[in-house]
């Protein structure tokens, strides 16, 4: 078939293919293996994913039974059906590493829950592939710096994808410093360097969203941080007029449906969600939805693209919210396990690391 396609379409039918498709094509000779490999090549499928609405989803949950944390892809429709289970390549000092982001195929993680050694990954979960980062250039000193703050994204762009790392100043250290340390891993590169930047900040919450090419933060002076993954320029963003008093722990910034959003939670389980409707217009917030819990413990488990919440209630009942008809109702999803370690994140399927000799063997799902 080869020698009868024009190049061209040859090509293009490559980009249109899935992952797995594309991975057994490498086998017809070695100048497609070749030319699959090439990062213009992953670059150009990565494109052409990214249209895609094949809505796929990372789902991380404790299975009670095998005793573990267990890995997988789904689909993201009603019962949340099982692609397939992944090993997850290294192992904890604790349960489980936590999960930074998860952009263009790749998912970020991170070492640092309790005793944890700080040691973090970039994982490809369909090519079973990973990149283990090196050590940060800063180490923290407990008495200046509080815990870091870290944030995963890529450039729309460049393409490349990039970890940042911040050591806020410890308020109640003698010797206190305004100013944040800041360092950025750029995976074209493969190590840290430090930035210079003017920043407004000096606390962050950990937690982060990823939209626009853009990762953010709540930042203590009641503002949003945003990390332009193209530039390396921060700029803020006012939160809505309501939240201005409100303490971040009751915060929880998120994408939602493309678009940045904050919940705001209140003990035992009330919430209500605030979206920006434009992103570049300041004063576009708007008050969503409110959901009262009526003495039921709940916590945000994960958002979905058709648009609901997903809640761990009483810390073992999956529920789901529906903000159209303001219902919650038992979730279809069967995972077996408990859900205190479950996490969900919108995954891409991507060729990004096939190009990488230090990433391990490529391995062909079935």
């Amino acid at each position: 078939m080869a020698d009868t396609l024009p190049e061209d379409l040859l090509v293009e039918i490559l980009l249109r293919l899935p992952v797995k498709s594309v991975l057994r094509f490498r086998c017809v000779c070695r100048s497609w293996c070749s030319f699959i490999a090439s990062s213009n090549f992953i670059n150009a499928h990565l494109r052409h994913c990214n249209k895609r609405d094949d809505s796929l989803l990372l789902v991380r949950n404790y299975n009670t039974v095998e005793k573990k944390v267990i890995y997988a892809l789904c689909h993201d429709n009603e019962t949340l059906d099982e692609i397939m289970r992944i090993d997850f390549p290294v192992t904890s000092q604790n349960q489980f590493y936590r999960i930074l982001g998860c952009v263009n195929g790749l998912v970020c993680l991170i070492d640092d829950i309790g005793r944890g050694t700080d040691h973090m990954l970039l994982w490809n979960p369909l090519l079973r592939r990973s990149i283990h980062i090196p050590k940060p250039n800063i180490a923290p000193d407990q008495l200046l710096h509080k815990t870091p703050v870290y944030g995963f994204g890529c450039g729309r762009f460049t393409d490349d994808c990039k970890i940042l790392r911040i050591l806020c100043p410890n308020e109640k250290s003698v010797i206190n410093r305004s100013k944040p340390l800041i360092e950025i891993f750029r995976l074209g590169k493969g190590f840290w360097e430090n930035l210079d930047l003017s920043v407004s900040f000096t606390q962050l919450d950990s937690r982060q969203a990823y939209l626009n090419g853009a990762i953010h933060w709540l930042s203590y002076r009641n503002l949003i941080a945003a990390f332009d993954v193209d530039t390396e320029v921060f700029t803020d963003i006012k939160l809505p007029n309501d939240l201005q008093n409100s303490s971040l722990h009751c915060l929880i910034i998120a994408a939602w449906r493309k678009s940045l959003s904050v919940f705001e939670v209140h003990y035992p389980g009330d919430f209500c969600l605030w979206v920006k409707k434009e992103y570049n217009v300041e004063g576009s917030w708007s008050r969503l939805f409110t959901v009262k819990s009526f003495g039921v413990s709940r916590w945000i488990g994960s958002l979905r693209k058709n648009g609901q919440v997903l809640l761990v209630e009483n810390g073992y009942q999956l529920v789901s919210y529906d903000p159209e008809t303001n219902q919650i109702t038992d979730s279809a999803i069967k995972q077996p396990g408990a859900f205190r370690v479950f996490h969900m994140k919108p995954y891409t399927e991507s060729l990004v690391l096939l190009d990488r000799v230090d990433a391990g063997p490529v391995v062909v799902m079935e």
